[in-house]
């Protein structure tokens, strides 16, 4: 047990830059119809998933956490398929039909 614990405190952890997906360095553009019937107008507007700000620093485990794998983490399993935030590699990770994800414990 105590041996478990110290392989977790010495796990190795990592500062990683994420950038949103959703927008372009925080703006969203926006057409709006002009009145005339000329050509329409292009507004920019704050992203409303990251705020305005593009990117985000996140803390992530430097490899996977499935036992006995030492590949690099690149991605953060839910909450909901397995009741804690974990990180694993991409051979680990699968999608099902649906678009979930999980960890493949079949590799």
């Amino acid at each position: 047990m105590k041996h478990k614990e110290n392989e977790e405190n010495e796990e190795e952890w990592i500062e990683k830059t994420v950038e949103c997906k959703d927008c372009n360095k925080g703006r969203t553009v926006h057409w709006k119809k002009n009145k005339s019937g000329k050509h329409p107008w292009r507004h920019h507007f704050p992203c409303t998933t990251c705020k305005g700000n593009y990117q985000t620093k996140v803390w992530q485990p430097k490899y996977c956490q499935i036992l006995d794998c030492n590949n690099h983490a690149t991605i953060q399993c839910g909450e909901v398929n397995f009741g804690v935030r974990s990180w694993v590699c991409d051979e680990h990770w699968q999608e099902d039909d649906v678009g979930f994800g999980g960890w493949n414990n079949h590799v």
